[in-house]
């Protein structure tokens, strides 16, 4: 916990100045009450399962990350204090909000604000389970302005322009009410003082979610969150997956090509990516 704290305390002043949202340090114990043992899990992606619980009589979402795969640990932890840095800082009601976190485990718990157990990528793409029901056009046209503002906030909303660079799909919860959420800041960049963008050296995210800039030359600035945005609008009005073998010949080839030849490969899949972001 000391090891923990000391560390989250630096990176989120170091990120926000000092300006941050209290939050509430949970121990082990409790999640495990608030939670039963870790019951139910309702939604599992690569690096986190989401798990229901009641915590004061409210109920709530506990964020684990997944630490059992080879080389993962480091990466897991990463992402978790990444999302509890972003998210401290957040005062958005289409940004899911964070509660407080367990600091008592290897890599910390984080809880959540209550969403259901679906996110937008299965509203949109789960037309084969049972009593599924399209989305109707005013909802996608108001989850589309809900994020919209939402990704607006984090590039105006601070000092230092907040990249989301992971805005897709399954990355946009809702809550009881339905109102969108956009989640997961494992791998958000704040842009440094005085710059315009940042230079990275991966391409960490989503193929085809890149604009393809970032991907000859690892720039990232709001540019970047904004083409994902347009092909998130791409994938909410048509309907169809961003990766698709049905719909590329050489699908294998965009995840060994590298620079000039991934953006080949990307804009293989779909000739209109290249005007989304105009």
């Amino acid at each position: 916990m000391m090891r923990n704290g000391g560390y989250v305390l630096k990176e989120i002043i170091a990120a926000s100045d000092g300006k941050y949202n209290p939050f509430r340090i949970f121990s082990a114990q409790e999640l495990e009450i608030a939670t039963n043992k870790y019951e139910e899990a309702f939604l599992e992606e690569q690096y986190y399962v989401l798990y229901k619980g009641f915590w004061e009589e409210q109920p709530i979402s506990i964020m684990m990350f997944r630490n059992n795969m080879d080389n993962a640990n480091k990466n897991a932890y990463e992402r978790c204090i990444n999302n509890i840095v972003y998210a401290s800082q957040m005062s958005h009601k289409h940004i899911l909000r964070l509660i407080g976190c367990c600091l008592d485990t290897e890599v910390p718990i984080l809880v959540f604000e209550s969403v259901r157990a679906v996110s937008l990528h299965d509203l949109i793409h789960a037309s084969h389970t049972p009593n599924f029901e399209s989305l109707l056009l005013t909802n996608r046209l108001k989850i589309a302005t809900d994020i919209a503002h939402a990704v607006t906030y984090l590039h105006l909303g601070f000092p230092r322009p907040i990249i989301f660079r992971d805005i897709k799909s399954s990355n946009i919860l809702f809550t009881e009410q339905n109102v969108a959420k956009l989640f997961d800041f494992s791998i958000s960049k704040s842009i440094p003082k005085g710059e315009i963008h940042i230079i990275l050296d991966d391409t960490t995210g989503v193929y085809g979610y890149f604009e393809t800039e970032f991907v000859k030359r690892y720039y990232l600035n709001e540019k970047s969150d904004v083409y994902s945005f347009g092909v998130l609008l791409l994938d909410l009005f048509t309907g169809q997956k961003l990766l698709d073998p049905a719909r590329a010949e050489n699908f294998s080839d965009c995840h060994s090509a590298h620079h000039e030849k991934e953006a080949a490969a990307i804009e293989s899949f779909c000739p209109t990516y290249g005007s989304v972001s105009q």
